[in-house]
């Protein structure tokens, strides 16, 4: 029998070095949409805004630690609200609770992030639920310093797990990562608003919702969350497992090593090829420039803005806000802050990182600026500029770390990040005794100093600039 290529009469080209780059070029055919997608998608956006974000309610959870006297010893009380009136001692204390939850919040995504990438979204979410319910039943039961901080810290910990365990269902939405990963963000930053409805509530109805009922509630709600989650969730996280791609599949550029093979459909919009850091060991991604640079703007942003939540409460009380408006205001527009993650995301997805990070500094840094002035009347400008900053802040970095490197490594470089950022951020109880000890309570000289660091961030992000703009030039030529 005849060979075809002989009946043709044309002898098949030689592959050439010219060929193998066109192809590796070429974008593949991405897979059918996963069926539940939406649900499954809609389920972890739930679920990080019930647990993932309250520890960064503090501003209203502070208010009811303050009106059910917690933490005050040594201090007099307002006999009309019965709050102790302004008390630097229950000012450190509550400080210190709020800081090493906050820590926690952050660092606890390291470590949790190396056994996700071991045992996979499903048993992270349930050891990371039932550590929420165990801290929140902790914190409602007890009133010392030590028990109090270790409840937080538990629930701190509890919801970074969750968050981090559900930030790969981004993955079934390929042409719009950035735009889900921010929506997560979004979620979490919902979640502050849960404290500030306790607070309410607990103001309103002292006896039906003391602090007690309202946060074993909650804590009955995490274990939901967690018995769910083990019906639902994966064993591996979304876009790292599935069927052994072919060897010439690897070789071309068609599909991430891990991935599963993606099925042809002429008829499917083509999914733009992975970056090269995709495919490189978790220690060339972790060294690569554009990680430590990233890592830079995102680790000295944490400190300042870790710092603030726990301080605005006192900061607003001491330019006149002694009924508690302004702090409730914040809180909303704090929780509110969420709508911003998505456009954050579309930003991102059309005009890239650089000019979203520009404006995400410029938020923050005005928002200092504006807590100097010791006019209550212009503090929203503070509070909205701070809460879009930071969430849109928060957003960036799970969306820069996904989008350029992955989720082969992505618990480990995004927990990474979050764990320095963390250890950074402890300063912040270093600021508020320095605060509180040296100045006088007075935070105009630290809101400078934080000005002035979210103003030095600009030249990080023009060098990553830098960078990206040389390497679309090299992929030209």
């Amino acid at each position: 029998q005849t060979p075809a290529r002989l009946r043709s009469g044309r002898r098949k080209r030689p592959t050439t070095a010219a060929d193998d780059c066109k192809r590796a070029m070429e974008s593949p055919k991405r897979a059918p949409p996963h069926p539940r997608r939406a649900l499954l998608f809609s389920t972890a956006f739930a679920s990080v805004a019930l647990l993932s974000g309250v520890v960064y309610g503090w501003p209203a959870m502070r208010r009811i630690l303050r009106r059910n006297r917690v933490l005050a010893e040594g201090c007099t009380f307002d006999p009309a609200t019965g709050e102790p009136f302004a008390c630097n001692a229950q000012e450190l204390r509550l400080g210190l609770v709020y800081t090493l939850g906050s820590y926690a919040n952050n660092f606890s995504r390291f470590p949790i992030g190396i056994a996700l990438d071991r045992v996979g979204p499903r048993v992270t979410v349930l050891g990371s639920c039932v550590t929420f319910a165990l801290g929140a039943f902790v914190f409602a039961f007890t009133g010392n310093l030590a028990a109090l901080s270790t409840g937080y810290v538990l629930i701190g910990t509890g919801g970074a797990g969750l968050q981090l365990a559900l930030q790969s269902t981004a993955v079934l939405f390929p042409l719009r990562k950035s735009l889900m990963m921010s929506l997560l963000s979004g979620a979490f930053q919902v979640g502050s608003l849960l404290f500030l409805l306790m607070e309410v509530a607990e103001a309103s109805f002292p006896d039906s919702a003391s602090r007690l009922v309202l946060l074993c509630t909650h804590a009955a709600i995490g274990l939901a969350v967690g018995l769910v989650g083990t019906c639902i969730w994966p064993d591996k996280p979304f876009g790292t497992g599935g069927s052994k791609p072919s060897e010439e599949q690897v070789t071309h550029g068609a599909i991430t090593p891990g991935h599963t093979a993606p099925e042809t459909n002429t008829d499917l919009q083509p999914s733009p090829p992975p970056p090269p850091l995709h495919l490189a060991s978790f220690w060339v991604q972790a060294r690569s420039p554009e990680y430590q640079l990233v890592l830079i703007f995102f680790a000295s942003n944490v400190l300042p803005a870790q710092f603030t939540v726990g301080t605005i409460g006192v900061q607003l009380e001491r330019k006149g806000d002694v009924n508690g408006v302004h702090t409730r205001a914040y809180s909303i527009i704090f929780a509110s802050a969420a709508l911003a993650a998505p456009l954050a995301g579309m930003a991102i997805d059309r005009y890239g990182f650089p000019p979203v990070m520009a404006a995400i500094n410029a938020a923050l840094a005005i928002s200092y600026a504006v807590l100097m002035v010791p006019l209550l009347s212009i503090q929203p400008i503070a509070y909205v500029a701070y809460s879009v900053g930071r969430v849109c802040l928060w957003a960036l970095w799970f969306a820069y770390v996904a989008a350029e490197f992955g989720f082969k490594n992505y618990g480990k470089l995004a927990g990474g990040g979050l764990a320095i950022g963390a250890m950074f951020s402890l300063l912040q109880y270093a600021a508020l005794e320095a605060v509180v000890r040296l100045g006088g309570g007075d935070f105009l000289a630290i809101n400078g100093v934080w000005c002035a660091l979210s103003c030095s961030m600009f030249a990080v992000i023009y060098e990553l600039h830098r960078r990206e703009r040389r390497c679309s030039q090299a992929a030209q030529v």
